[in-house]
Order: structure tokens, then sequence, then C-alpha cells
């Protein structure tokens, strides 16, 4: 109470121990029995520095009362060389899917000033149209978000496994490892039935139960269910006999409107279309179709108005008229344009 805190430093150690709480580190992880209060009353933190997590104020344990006069400012971190705003952070008590990149989504919420913890645990996760056998090509990630609702940029290294009772079920890896409190999904494959869902445990012990907190449920909080929902094969992909969505490579395609479809992947029209490649199926300059599943590919009457299928990396699976028309097969005019 009535203290300022200003111009203190916590640097790591060659084992890996320290560099978290600027001004103060604040534990009671071997606090089982006895549950001590803090409270924080008209203090000032403002220039400190950590090296790894928690400009001002690192949280192991239970977090502490902090009143609404304590006043933050300037209190940074350092993160691969660079300065970051941050004031408060504590361990790991959640994973949560995100899709934004963990690192700008830190420094959106770094210079926040949070006086209230959230110390809810990790609620089931779903990972919906998951491809069977095929890698995740958009950004996905499990966070590691501690009491604050922040990630928990200083987990490094923190492993996290993958289990299942399900014979049927594989992964291009059993365990990942984090960066900047985060495990990257981006690049795996899960193999499963298509069209079908299953459970998977999340284990990780970056996540340290303290089960003294009254408000966290005591559960186990390292394990974390997760529901897998598998998407069926579609156009441009054949259903294997071992349940995977195999995509049909450059130079062949599979065009239906079905899915689940056994194939084959037939050898690709290139006088009329380009193939390159699962459902990257489209006319050539000249030509146009009605959708993306229809099979027949027709001669525009106009072919100077038929644009191919990829302009500029965009994929138009109908094809791409040229400016001034539109329509099927881009006969016709756009509003203010007409035929001479």
């Amino acid at each position: 109470r009535n203290s300022t805190f200003h111009g203190n430093k916590a640097i790591g150690n060659e084992d890996k121990t320290g560099g978290r709480g600027g001004a103060i580190y604040m534990s009671s992880a071997d606090s089982d029995k006895d549950k001590p209060t803090y409270k924080l009353e008209k203090c000032e933190f403002h220039g400190n520095l950590a090296q790894l997590y928690g400009g001002a104020i690192y949280v192991n344990g239970i977090p502490p009362e902090i009143a609404s006069d304590v006043v933050f400012l300037g209190n940074q971190i350092i993160n691969q060389g660079e300065l970051i705003n941050h004031n408060i952070g504590s361990h790991p008590i959640k994973l949560e899917l995100c899709t934004k990149n963990p690192m700008e989504l830190f420094r959106q919420q770094s210079d926040r000033i949070v006086l209230t913890p959230n110390l809810t645990v990790s609620e089931v996760l779903t990972i919906n149209e998951l491809a069977s056998d095929q890698l995740i090509t958009y950004p996905l990630y499990l966070i590691l978000v501690d009491m604050y609702n922040q990630v928990a940029l200083d987990e490094n290294g923190a492993r996290l496994d993958f289990t299942s009772s399900d014979p049927k079920f594989s992964m291009s890896t059993p365990f990942l490892f984090s960066t900047n409190g985060y495990f990257n999904l981006t690049g795996l494959s899960l193999k499963y039935m298509p069209e079908k869902s299953l459970t998977i445990t999340l284990k990780t012990l970056a996540i340290v139960p303290f089960q003294q907190i009254s408000v966290i449920p005591k559960i186990n909080q390292q394990e974390i269910v997760t529901n897998l929902k598998f998407r069926a094969c579609i156009s441009g992909e054949i259903l294997t006999q071992d349940q995977t969505c195999e995509e049909c490579k450059p130079g062949f395609a599979l065009i239906t409107p079905k899915n689940n479809s056994y194939g084959p992947c037939v050898p690709c029209e290139t006088t009329k279309m380009f193939c390159d490649g699962g459902s990257r199926v489209g006319p050539v300059r000249g030509y146009s179709r009605l959708n993306a599943t229809a099979d027949r590919f027709w001669k525009c009457d106009n072919p100077g108005a038929c644009l191919v299928g990829l302009v500029d990396d965009q994929f138009y699976p109908e094809g791409k008229c040229a400016f001034g028309y539109t329509g099927n097969m881009c006969s016709k005019c756009i509003e203010g344009y007409g035929k001479t």
C-alpha cells in the first residue's frame, strides 16, 4: 500500500528460471493449506522490465486483489529482442482455440490494464470441417491463456499430447511443442472417417493446477476434452479404402455433386479446362461452365469475354468474365454497357 515500484528488472538465468515479474513475483504455489490474501492499494508501477513475462507483476498461484487506484505505466517485457508493453501476467490456466496470429493477438492485449483475473478453466474445444488425412492449411492455434486472458508468452517448449482410445484415429504427430505460448496446428493432418466425429484428449503440463483457488473447479485442468468433426470428401477428392480424402493430383479431376465418391480421378481435358489438383478445376480462356460442380465446359460465343478461371491467383470455378460482361458464358452486358 502507498508504494511506488519504478525501474525494477527481472532478468532470467541460464537455467531458464527468473525473468518474470519486473517489480513483484507473487507466489503461493506451495500454499496448499494456507490461502494467503494479497491486496494492492494506492500503488504505482512504472518503468519496470521483465525479460520474459509480467512487466510489473507475475502471479504464480493465488492472484492479488488490485484496487482501481493502482497505476500501471510504461512497464515492459522483452520478446525476441523486442520491447513490448506489458503490466501483469500469470502461469497458464487453460487452452483456447484461435485463428488469429497469437503474437498479433498478444500485442493487442498487452497494454491493457486488467485488474480482475478470470479463473475459469478450459471449456470443451471443437474443431470443425476437418478433411481426413489432409493438411490443415488455414491458421489454427491452441493458445495457453493466463489468468488475465492473455497469451502466456513466456511458455516455450511446453509439450501438448493428443490421445484417443479409437484406433481408427491417427495424426501426423502425437504431440506438439509451444512457441511464445501457443501450439501451431497449421500443417498437421488428422485422419478419421469422413462425416464422422470423435472426442480426443489434449494434455499439457504447462497448465499448472492450483486447487487451492476455490473458484476453480477441482477437475484435471491439464486434460482438455476436444471434439473433432470431419467433413465429407468433396468434389476433387476420392474416398479411399482406408477412409481418407485424397485430392486428385494436378492434371487430373473428379467433378461430382456427390460427396464421398470413390472416383476415379480422370485426366484433365486441357483444351477446355485446367486442373490444379483437388477442387481447383476451372475453364480455360474462351470457355465457361454453369457452376463449380458442372462437368461440361462450353465454348463461349464471344471467346474474348470469357477469361481463364485463375486470375491473379484468385480462383473462379465457373470462369471470370472480362470487364463489361456478365451472365452465363459471359453473354450479357453489365448495366450501362451494350453490344455494338
